[in-house]
């Protein structure tokens, strides 16, 4: 073989070479976009699915269920179609439609719960807090319109308002089921100044006027009997104080 022709399949060898190794990088690079993208549909799909089983039916609006579960399924349906291999997203998708037509179907007003620890309520709050930011970033990306994400910022509100009020509600009358009026009335009367800080627009005048006329009641108990909650009280308001305190930085930002 000439030179020249050596020098041309030297050449042509090299090419070759660098050709077969672009190739190559090029589908490793696809197939890491590929990993990255299924991977941050999934965890998206699956925070969006967990704040929907924490959040108490009571306390996330019907229609903003609907959005997020919506949001849930498109992103199953893409990663059914990036990972047709994987069957695990088809079930979830499959399950998340279930959901839809459920939610879609239901009449039902959920009751809302009773929380019998602080740690109870806190967790609730800190769900309220989640779905806050979700709301916050649907209406960035436009999944929905400024004002219905405002009215569900506001229904989110009430429900953190609601979730510390029954907790101690709650207490309240499990202490006066065990004769404790001073502890009774102690948690029923944490549970009207959470409600009249909010009171503008007179929604829970009702409630706090039959907790006042629970205090009363409650006052009139034997003075010997509600001395000897003394400790048991003091030993509870940090606790409760704890609960109800606002998060300055969550209230201005959304509220």
């Amino acid at each position: 073989m000439s030179t020249g022709l050596l020098a041309v399949s030297v050449v042509i060898g090299i090419v070759l070479i660098m050709g077969l190794f672009y190739i190559s990088h090029t589908i490793e690079k696809q197939r890491a976009r590929r990993a990255l993208m299924i991977g941050n549909l999934s965890e998206r799909a699956m925070r969006l699915q967990r704040l929907i089983e924490v959040v108490p039916p009571a306390y996330l609006p019907r229609d903003l269920k609907l959005v997020m579960l919506n949001q849930i399924k498109t992103r199953y349906e893409k990663l059914v179609e990036l990972a047709p291999s994987m069957p695990k997203f088809k079930k979830h998708l499959d399950t998340v439609l279930v959901q839809i037509s459920d939610t879609q179907n239901s009449t039902e007003k959920p009751a809302a719960p009773r929380f019998k620890t602080p740690q109870e309520a806190a967790e609730i709050k800190s769900a309220l807090q989640a779905l806050s930011k979700t709301v916050e970033a649907f209406v960035q990306k436009g999944h929905i319109p400024p004002a219905k994400g405002q009215q569900h910022l506001n229904d989110i509100q009430r429900a953190f308002i609601e979730a510390n009020v029954n907790y101690l509600i709650g207490q309240g009358d499990l202490a006066r089921k065990e004769q404790k009026a001073k502890l009774a009335a102690h948690y029923y009367q944490k549970a009207v100044a959470e409600l009249g800080k909010r009171n503008n627009d007179k929604r829970y005048s009702e409630r706090i006027a039959q907790l006042k006329g629970l205090i009363a009641q409650l006052s009139d108990q034997p003075e010997a009997q509600r001395s000897s909650e003394g400790k048991s009280e003091s030993e509870l308001d940090k606790g409760i104080e704890n609960l109800i305190e606002e998060d300055n930085a969550w209230k201005k930002k959304y509220f």
